[in-house]
């Protein structure tokens, strides 16, 4: 067992009290298993994901990795956030160096390993390119490979394709699905895009409105590498999306004026539509 969290619950000080943001989450993630979370705005992913990553405290409730009691911050974590965080002043290759060093890599053998994570990235022919040189996609890739280059059991990636555009984000996930092939690294993956959890996932879990828990549970018994046109990755997603509509509905009724009518709203657009994004 990679993950184990029971009874998690947290909350928040706010102007009108306390605001609970997790309440009652109960998960175990496997080791080497793809878990994709998708949740209406305010619903405690990003929160789950700092607590896992010993960013964050819970309230109530322990968090278990590898059978011992988890307390602070972890190595044995990295995250990926939706921007990727880049050291504008250094180049490709020594962003993917500097974890390294800090942690006292010799100089040659962390280059070494730089160079081999950005061309697990198909991103050789960049390693000295400056940041502002490299499009918003292999951005993303040069963080993907300084997370990798850490070696870390676990990889947390809280929404790290939503600004790209749809073209992009589809080849990552042929990348980021052929990676974690090769690498079998346990992955902990926050989207408000349903048709991106179903591609990427072995399970996707379906948050509720805050407080958040834990609604609901999909299995994705689906061969890999997936095309997102197969009616199975459609089928699936249409379920997911019936499930969260409800939980995006009511954030909605919270937030939006009296007059607003869920017959109105245009929330289940597409099943490539980011659910709950900006509510």
């Amino acid at each position: 067992m990679k993950i184990k969290l029971t009874d998690i619950a947290k909350t928040f000080p706010s102007k009108n009290g306390t605001l609970t943001a997790l309440e009652e989450i109960n998960l175990e993630i496997s080791e080497g298993e793809f878990v994709c979370l998708v949740g209406p705005s305010g619903c405690g992913k990003s929160t789950l994901l700092n607590i896992i990553a010993g960013f964050d405290r819970p309230d109530e409730g322990s968090l278990v990795t590898n059978g011992r009691p988890a307390n602070g911050a972890r190595t044995s974590c990295v995250m990926i956030f939706q921007e990727p965080a880049l050291f504008p002043w250094l180049t490709a290759r020594k962003n993917v160096e500097f974890g390294l060093k800090m942690a006292g890599m010799p100089k040659k053998e962390r280059t070494e390993r730089a160079l081999a994570y950005l061309k697990m990235v198909h991103l050789s022919r960049f390693v000295n390119s400056n940041i502002h040189e490299l499009s918003g996609g292999m951005k993303q890739r040069v963080a993907l490979a300084r997370a990798l280059a850490l070696n870390p059991d676990v990889l947390l990636m809280d929404e790290p394709f939503a600004a790209l555009d749809a073209q992009t984000r589809d080849m990552l996930h042929e990348e980021l699905t052929e990676i974690w092939s090769k690498t079998k690294k346990t992955i902990l993956f926050v989207t408000h895009n349903v048709r991106e959890a179903v591609h990427l996932g072995d399970r996707v879990l379906v948050l509720s409105a805050r407080p958040g828990r834990i609604k609901s549970e999909f299995k994705i018994d689906l061969v890999r590498p997936r095309d997102p046109a197969n009616p199975d990755v459609g089928r699936i997603t249409s379920l997911i999306m019936k499930e969260l509509k409800e939980e995006v509905e009511k954030i909605a009724k919270e937030e939006f004026d009296s007059d607003w009518a869920a017959s109105k709203a245009t929330i289940l657009h597409s099943a490539d539509h980011s659910m709950g994004s900006g509510i």
